[in-house]
C-alpha cells in the first residue's frame, strides 16, 4: 500500500509541474483589453478588414478544468491533460474551450489530438470530422469555431510560492463558420498555482480570414 501511495503521489507532482499547459484565466481576473468599435467590427462576419484579407489582431481567455489521465503504467507513465473550460473570445463573446496535450517531460508538454477525449462533447456543438493536428478548440454557443495546433509548452519548476509560468506558440488552422479558412499564429502565456492548479492564461494571436 505505501509503495502504491509513493507511486501516485510522484504521478500526481509530475503532472502538476505539466499542468501549465491548460490553466487558463479567469473572467476575475485581468478581461481581455477592451477594443475600440471598429476593432471589434473586425471580428463580425463580413467585417471590412476581413473582406481585404489581412491579419487583425485576436484574443481570448478561460478558466480551464484539466483531467490527468495515466494512459501508461504506474512505472512508465503517459499522461494526458485533457481540459475544458468558459471564457470570452474577441468578437465571439461566451466561448467554451476543449485541450489536449501529453507530458514528455517534467516542465514541457505537446498538443495532442482534441477529439482523444473530446470527440462527444465537440459533436453536441456540431463539430466533427475534426483532424488529428488540432489540439484545442474555442466554440461559441452558436457552434462558430476556432482550431489551434501547439507547439511544445514550456513551463517552469514552482516558485516559492507555488506558482508555475508557462508558454507555448499556437497555429489557428481553420474552424466553422467565419473561420473555416482562418490561419494565423499567437502566444499563449499565463501561470498557475502548483498546489490548486487554478491560474490564469491569455492567447494572443494575429489572424486571417479568407
Amino acid at each position: 500500500m505505501k509503495k502504491q501511495l509513493s507511486i501516485t503521489q510522484k504521478m500526481l507532482a509530475f503532472i502538476l509541474v505539466l499542468f501549465g499547459a491548460a490553466a487558463c484565466i479567469s473572467e476575475t481576473e485581468t478581461p481581455l483589453a477592451e477594443q475600440s468599435q471598429v476593432e471589434s467590427a473586425e471580428l463580425e462576419e463580413g467585417g471590412e478588414n476581413l473582406k481585404k484579407g489581412g491579419y487583425i489582431p485576436y484574443e481570448e481567455s478561460f478558466v480551464n478544468q484539466i483531467t490527468p489521465f495515466n494512459l501508461g503504467t504506474a512505472e512508465s507513465p503517459l499522461i494526458f491533460l485533457p481540459g475544458t473550460g468558459e471564457g470570452k473570445g474577441q468578437g465571439m463573446g461566451k466561448v467554451y474551450s476543449f485541450i489536449n496535450q501529453v507530458a514528455t517531460s517534467p516542465t514541457t508538454s505537446e498538443g495532442a489530438p482534441v477529439t482523444q477525449f473530446h470527440e462527444e462533447a465537440l459533436a453536441a456543438f456540431g463539430l466533427t470530422d475534426i483532424p488529428d493536428d488540432v489540439h484545442s478548440v474555442t466554440v461559441s454557443e452558436n457552434g462558430t469555431a476556432i482550431f489551434y495546433s501547439g507547439e511544445t509548452n514550456i513551463a517552469t519548476f514552482p516558485d516559492e510560492n507555488g506558482r508555475v509560468e508557462f508558454e507555448a506558440v499556437v497555429h489557428i488552422v481553420g474552424g466553422t463558420k467565419k473561420f473555416k479558412n482562418a490561419k494565423g499564429e499567437g502566444k499563449l502565456t499565463g501561470s498557475y498555482h502548483a498546489g490548486t492548479g487554478q491560474g490564469t492564461s491569455k492567447i494572443e494571436a494575429l489572424i486571417q480570414l479568407n
